[in-house]
């Protein structure tokens, strides 16, 4: 009987400590800022389009078919 209460209690601290690691691991990301810049690059190296902000509220409007970028980076 003793060793069922040293182990169903440190399966409930154990369980509460995963619990609360998920919940911290998630109020992060919800509060984590939603700030990124994009770039495209063309093939001398220069700056084609740069964009820093929001990029969750961006859009694509993507047309059907290959898509001649040569170089694109995100950050």
């Amino acid at each position: 009987m003793k060793r069922f209460l040293k182990t169903f209690a440190l399966l409930i601290v154990s369980l509460f400590l995963v619990v609360s690691g998920v919940d911290a691991a998630l109020d992060h990301l919800s509060h984590s800022a939603t700030q990124s810049s994009f770039t495209v690059y063309n093939e001398q190296g220069g700056v084609v389009l740069a964009y820093n902000g929001d990029l969750n509220a961006c859009k694509a409007y993507v047309k059907p078919g290959p898509v001649a970028v040569p170089f694109l980076h995100r950050t």
